[in-house]
């Protein structure tokens, strides 16, 4: 860079035409430079002179412009030693955008004179460049970080001046917000963006700001110049949320059990611009999306949890829990009623007139708020209207005990009614006539034994041997409990090959048998009811399957063959004779196979914390013949001693429980489904910063 320059043609050897030329000025404001540039007809030494009167032309051109022209008399004269100012011009040479210019220089004269006998006419200079000092431009920012947190961190921004008159405005541009950062800034300055700004950063954490570096020299805007960083929204800025709960279906106060419900009111709110995009709220093992709800009524006591969680466009998550307390309950019991003949003390008497009468019962206190009205109360068989016997509305488990008149010839039915506020549960219990061993009805058409008489049949009311066959083509109902104990290798048959069995029974009470019971031989035998306790202690229950060509109806025509219990024990097997007798083997094949599951069935509800997907690869899956049939269909399950879960098992320990293998499946399909949602939101995650490295 040059702020001066001086080239010559020399001519001869003692002439000289020079080119002088020098910076005069640089404006900033204009981006410009003046120059003078001088002509020079020049003597070297005394020796050299030229006597011309005559007029002649000098031209000095710049950047290849237009030549700038001089012509005068006595511009070829030159004295020994002499430099004459021929041509001089003043001229503006622009710079780049960057400060930066270079110019070219060029000039000639018309001398058409004789020097030391030689002529010459044009002496010519040959073109020169130079470049210029640069003038200070528009300043280049910097910042020390490209990713900052509103409100938590600051930039400083650098605006590396050219010049130290310089001086700057810094604004900021973020989606449809702009504002000022500080202006007459001179070197730097430190900004913390404010936590405003995140109402430009609402579908999702982040967003580019650009800032604007205006220039300025004094009063004059120079340029500007831009710089880009990404602002990202605070971790903690989070959705609003509020669970407002009210109770719905309460009891005095308190939540109840398979009683009352909850309603459920959201207050969620994005803060700075963002809005709510989806809301889960779980409770009693349902998952509800709206900001407004009902529950169904709560199956759970104990500390029940409401979980909420609310997404916003930031993809931001806000989750609340809140806990409240549902009392258990349960229907009222009757856990046992007992009625027996005594004396007026309350000493066991069969032949008493009086009766004792022992109830108790069970119920759910809720918090001691839940009265409980327990009547103990009888009634002649025969009879419409029930006799209070005691009633009590204070204890939380009572046991009612009270003795009361009982007619010796008299039959009675007695009642315990158990009623909360919610619902009542009742029990009944008979008891016979005062005991005698043999008693003729009135009417002379029925006698008794055991009991007074008081049907036109003969009844007996006391243990009985029969050490012959009983045989009868019809039993038109037995009343009270029919008990056979007869023995591993009798069996009782209704409807047999022998045609004097039973052909129908119909059962009235309960209906106990030990050894084996053959239901429909070859004449298809029919029973009508069994409306008590059926109790089938050994031997083996056959029931032959419903025969299409005869003209008598059987066990499968009638209805439903129904088994139930507490007991594990309650068991109904299917075996296949000609299969070797393999409780393995049998195919059941129904429209249906519905399992009960309703809450009133169940109690000591818990939600199934356990690994099921563990448990399930866990298990090996298998193909296999059953060892009844080797050659038969190929089977696909699973073999327990090969590490079945135990929860899948039955209580026999060689059965699967299909309900229990079905469920467990649903757990192990809702895990799968946690973890493709927590896969997804780490997808999402990545590739928001994959994002964001690609735009840096």
């Amino acid at each position: 860079m040059a702020s001066s320059g001086t080239f010559y043609a020399t001519v001869e050897t003692g002439f000289r035409l020079q080119m002088e030329w020098e910076l005069d000025h640089q404006s900033v404001t204009s981006n410009r430079s003046t120059i003078t540039a001088r002509l020079y007809w020049m003597s070297l030494s005394s020796g050299y002179v030229v006597y011309s009167s005559a007029s002649k032309t000098a031209g000095i051109q710049y950047n290849n412009g237009s030549w700038d022209r001089k012509t005068a008399s006595n511009m070829a004269s030159l004295s020994g030693n002499q430099k004459k100012l021929i041509h001089s011009k003043t001229f503006y040479v622009y710079h780049d955008s960057d400060g930066t210019a270079n110019f070219d220089l060029d000039g000639y004269f018309d001398a058409n004179v004789s020097l030391n006998g030689t002529y010459y006419g044009t002496i010519a200079l040959t073109k020169k460049s130079y470049t210029l000092p640069t003038i200070p431009r528009t300043s280049k920012p910097t910042l020390n970080d490209y990713y900052v947190w509103l409100r938590d961190e600051s930039v400083t921004i650098y605006t590396n001046r050219a010049s130290s008159s310089f001086t700057h405005t810094l604004t900021y541009k973020i989606g449809d917000s702009t504002g000022t950062i500080a202006t007459n800034v001179t070197t730097s300055h430190v900004w913390t963006p404010s936590i405003i700004l995140a109402n430009e950063i609402t579908d999702g954490t982040n967003a580019t700001c650009t800032i604007y570096c205006k220039t300025y020299n004094g009063n004059s805007l120079i340029g500007t110049e831009t710089k880009t960083l990404k602002l990202y929204v605070p971790e903690d800025i989070l959705p609003a949320l509020t669970i407002t709960k009210t109770g719905v279906d309460l009891f005095n106060g308190y939540y109840v059990q398979d009683r009352s419900k909850v309603s459920i009111t959201l207050s969620a709110a994005s803060l700075y611009g963002a809005t709510i995009t989806n809301r889960s709220t779980k409770i009693n093992g349902a998952t509800y999306t709206t900001n407004s709800f009902t529950t169904d009524v709560l199956t759970s006591s104990g500390t029940n949890t409401i979980e909420t969680t609310v997404t916003d466009t930031r993809g931001r998550k806000k989750t609340v829990t809140s806990t409240f307390t549902v009392e258990s309950y349960h229907n009222p019991q009757v856990v046992s009623l007992t009625a027996v003949r005594c004396d007026p003390t309350g000493d066991e008497n069969p032949q008493g007139a009086y009766m004792q009468l022992v109830g108790t019962v069970n119920y759910a206190s809720i918090q001691s708020t839940n009265v409980l009205l327990t009547t103990l109360e009888y009634r002649a068989v025969g009879m419409t209207d029930w006799t209070s016997a005691t009633v009590d509305s204070n204890s939380s488990n009572p046991t009612l005990r009270v003795i009361v008149p009982a007619d010796v010839n008299l039959a009675y039915e007695v009642r315990l009614v158990a009623k909360d506020a919610y619902s009542s549960s009742e029990k009944v219990v008979n008891l016979n006539t005062a005991f005698v061993l043999m008693d003729y009805n009135a009417s002379g058409k029925g006698i008794s034994f055991g009991e007074v008489s008081t049907t036109d049949k003969l009844t007996v009311n006391m243990p009985s041997v029969f050490k012959q066959p009983i045989k009868t083509t019809y039993v038109d109902a037995i009343d009270s409990s029919l008990h056979l104990a007869v023995g591993f290798t009798t069996k009782f048959r209704v409807g047999h090959t022998d045609n004097q069995s039973l052909q129908d029974l119909k059962v009235i009470g309960n209906f106990e048998v030990t050894g084996d019971v053959n239901v429909g031989g070859n004449y298809n035998g029919d029973w009508h009811n069994v409306e008590g306790r059926f109790v089938h202690n050994s031997g083996y229950m056959y029931v032959k399957p419903y025969n299409s060509s005869s003209s008598h109806s059987g066990t499968y025509q009638r209805g439903e063959l129904y088994f139930s219990g507490a007991s594990d024990t309650n068991r109904f097997v299917f075996i296949s004779r000609t299969m070797g007798g393999s409780s393995a083997s049998t195919t059941i094949q129904a429209g249906n196979f519905a399992t009960s599951s309703s809450i009133k069935f169940k109690e000591n509800i818990q939600d199934y914390a356990e690994d099921a997907l563990a448990k399930i690869v866990g298990t090996r899956v298998r193909t296999y013949n059953l060892k009844s049939a080797p050659l038969g269909e190929r089977k696909l399950g699973v073999v327990i001693e090969e590490g079945a879960p135990s929860e899948i098992v039955d209580a026999t320990g060689e059965a699967i429980d299909g309900y229990a293998m079905t469920t467990m499946a649903w757990k192990a399909i809702q895990q799968l489904a946690s973890e493709n949602l927590a896969l997804r939101m780490s997808v999402e995650e990545l590739t928001n910063r994959i994002q964001v490295l690609e735009n840096i």
